[in-house]
């Protein structure tokens, strides 16, 4: 199956896409890295999203400057 990366801002993500970003979070970060923390916090809606379709890969970009 082919992976297929796409930058989406917060808006522009479907509920299943963000479904699908949030599980893959939650399952490196808080439960193969053991890190118990909010996962989804204020920054999801000013932040970057790079999802990849057909993987469990996924990204966030945050920059303080381009917040507003």
């Amino acid at each position: 199956m082919p992976l297929n990366f796409r930058w989406s801002r917060f808006d522009e993500l479907s509920t299943r896409d963000f479904y699908e970003i949030v599980k893959a979070r939650e399952s490196v970060f808080v439960v193969e890295q053991q890190c118990a923390y909010q996962e989804v916090d204020e920054l999801d809606p000013l932040a970057w999203h790079l999802p990849g379709h057909g993987s469990r890969e996924t990204g966030r970009l945050y920059s303080s400057a381009g917040a507003g």
